[in-house]
């Protein structure tokens, strides 16, 4: 399994929302709670809010 970190941020008014991601992909799920904290404390001191953030575990598809 593959993992990625996601954070949804938001301005405070909620006006504008985005996706983030810092392009990492980890293999194991800790490691990327690990960059996922990260990603979190990266904007702690700006003016925008974090509204949610996960670890997306990406599963090997069967090609056509």
């Amino acid at each position: 399994m593959l993992f990625t970190p996601l954070l949804l941020v938001c301005t405070v008014d909620f006006s504008a929302c985005k996706a983030h991601t810092s392009g990492g992909i980890y293999g194991t799920e800790q490691e990327c709670m690990v960059d996922l904290a990260q990603g979190i404390e990266s904007f702690a001191d700006t003016n925008v809010i974090v509204v949610d953030a996960q670890c997306t575990r990406w599963a090997k598809t069967e090609s056509a």
